[in-house]
């Protein structure tokens, strides 16, 4: 087997591993809740940019009106994810 096939079936696995099941109720508490929570604050941060950026962009060059409509939406649209 060469290098890349192995390099490639190790990806694989590791990739797999993400997500199989985690039991939350064994080992220690603070690392299982650090785990769990970072994915999550890295999508909230991604989702603060992207709003962030639609307001600046919409609001440059949509004007007063599609910004306030991009700003009611938003709170709409956190619903609807849930």
């Amino acid at each position: 087997m060469n290098m890349s096939g192995h390099k490639s079936s190790y990806t694989q696995e590791k990739l797999r591993s993400l997500f199989q099941p985690v039991d939350m109720t064994t080992g220690e508490p603070w690392r299982k809740i650090l785990l769990f929570m970072v994915p999550m604050l890295i999508g909230n941060i991604a989702q603060q940019l992207y709003n962030t950026v639609d307001s600046i962009v919409v609001g440059k060059y949509l004007g007063d009106h599609a910004l306030a409509a991009v700003g009611s939406a938003g709170p709409g649209s956190q619903v609807h994810r849930l």
